[in-house]
């Protein structure tokens, strides 16, 4: 026994207690800070088609406020890139031509005007670049055709196509550079280097940018479930002549010609460096091609969003793209691009968690709900449940619509100091928000409701009412409002 208490004492620092060592190690709070904040904001008119370009400006502008702003992230004298989501100008199963406008698959222009607009105030002096790569059509023409112009957003000072960086499988060209992940971050495989990464192929101009703002659709996917700010970079910014396919335009267009479509064979394709579309691989690839190069905003365009995503199946039930609009009338925003795609995701049904290149790349932001705080319209008061025909991405749904439990059993005020009791349904809850005298307190709960104490900083005046929203993991709430005597 004396040579076990010898060998105990001999592991305690000259003047250190065992004592102080425990109570030194940080304890687990169930009251914590958000870890992100994602804005919400929707238009009150009926219809997205109502929608002008002041309307729409207004959503962007409030929902970037919402998010914290974009002051400090973008400076004057900056390169900043706008990377839209214009995967086609044709819906492939149908030849339906889309129009520029609210067509809920590509980001409307309005959208990016607004955001260039927003950008010019804070960056007169800098440069404003929409980059993009169509997946079917050549981007060029997809662009004019969208109102992608100088005409239209002249606040731009180009509209860069992602092909144009070079010839085809231009390895070395100028205009491109070679991105390689540390030994142990990548997981996409690279079977000629094994246990190591990849070398990327970005475009140089969207690489070395000092802001990048993802511009994505709401949207799904009938491969990974959810479209997103994500993967509108990690697949639409990776350049078509280093990853693409040559194959010839659709019958649709009227004058035919060569582009490079990235959407390949579903094959084992590392050995010659294309994008392996497989579900498994393609969550492996978006994992790590947006490590190379994060972005630094979203702005979710949710003016119509669409269902059946992202190409619209011909099928008997929804067989255009009018059957698969969802006239949402939202902008979503954030500095988190994980936890813009995780409160998207939950806005049109779908679970974060079972969305694989999201819980992938979830050490690299935050995609728990019960951390990230919504500000504006609250998820379960905007939320549509998007239809998902493919198989593979339906796996992604959830249709849990059901509000949770929750009981205040009382609201005790003792100073400056909130004690809350609640009832709630064990393992239901995953946070639960406090607002007094309609005043949301900054820190979330997100464990131990039967007994909690909130900080009431900077209220100097008797708290009279205090409402609590208890949220499940796909965000349905239930608010209950007590008077405190």
């Amino acid at each position: 026994m004396a040579g076990t208490a010898g060998a105990a004492a001999a592991l305690v620092l000259p003047g250190i207690s065992i004592k102080s060592l425990f109570a030194a190690i940080p304890k687990k709070s169930n009251i914590i800070l958000p870890k992100a904040a994602v804005g919400i904001a929707r238009s009150e008119k009926g219809s997205c088609e109502d929608l002008t370009f002041s309307d729409i400006k207004g959503l962007v502008v409030e929902a970037v406020k919402l998010a914290g702003g974009l002051e400090g992230i973008i400076k004057d004298g900056n390169v900043v890139v706008l990377k839209p989501n214009l995967m086609c100008l044709y819906i492939n199963s149908t030849g339906q031509k889309l129009p520029p406008n609210i067509n809920g698959v590509t980001t409307d222009w309005r959208v990016p005007k607004a955001v260039a607009q927003i950008v010019r105030d804070l960056n007169p002096n800098g440069k404003i670049y929409v980059m993009e790569s169509s997946a079917f059509q050549q981007t060029r023409t997809t662009m004019v055709a969208l109102n992608y112009t100088p005409q239209h957003i002249p606040e731009a000072d180009g509209f860069i196509c992602f092909e144009e960086t070079g010839k085809y499988e231009e390895w070395d060209s100028p205009q491109l550079t070679t991105v390689t992940l540390p030994k142990g971050v990548g997981i996409y495989p690279d079977y000629m280097k094994p246990n190591n990464s990849p070398e990327f192929y970005f475009s140089k101009l969207y690489y070395n940018a000092d802001v990048v703002i993802s511009l994505p659709v709401l949207k799904n996917h009938h491969y990974t479930g959810l479209t997103g700010a994500i993967k509108n970079v990690a697949v639409g910014s990776s350049p078509p002549n280093i990853y693409g396919f040559k194959s010839k335009l659709t019958v649709t267009q009227a004058t035919p010609q060569y582009i490079v479509d990235k959407w390949g064979p579903l094959i084992n394709l590392m050995r010659v460096k294309k994008i392996n579309h497989d579900p498994y691989y393609l969550g492996l690839w978006i994992h790590d091609y947006y490590l190379c190069r994060p972005v630094d905003f979203v702005i979710t365009d949710g003016l119509q969003g669409s269902q059946n995503g992202p190409d619209i199946p011909h099928t008997t039930k929804q067989k255009c793209l009018e059957d698969n609009q969802m006239n949402m009338r939202l902008i979503l925003a954030g500095r988190d691009a994980l936890a813009v795609d995780a409160i998207h995701s939950l806005t049109i049904g779908f679970d974060p968690d079972r969305v694989k290149h999201l819980v992938n790349l979830s050490t690299a932001g935050c995609i728990n709900p019960a951390f990230i705080r919504v500000k504006g319209r609250a998820v379960h008061d905007v939320r549509k449940f998007f239809a998902m025909q493919w198989e593979r991405g339906g796996a992604a749904k959830h249709n849990c619509s059901k509000n949770p439990s929750l009981k205040v059993k009382s609201a005790v005020i003792n100073g400056r100091k909130l004690n809350l009791r609640l009832a709630v349904e064990p393992k239901e809850i995953v946070k639960a928000e406090v607002a007094v005298d309609g005043r949301l307190l900054e820190k979330i709960i997100i464990d131990g409701f039967e007994n909690v104490t909130l900080e009431l900083n900077g209220l100097t005046r008797a708290v009279r009412n205090v409402t609590v929203s208890a949220y499940d993991h796909y965000l349905n709430c239930t608010r209950e409002t007590v008077t405190v005597g």
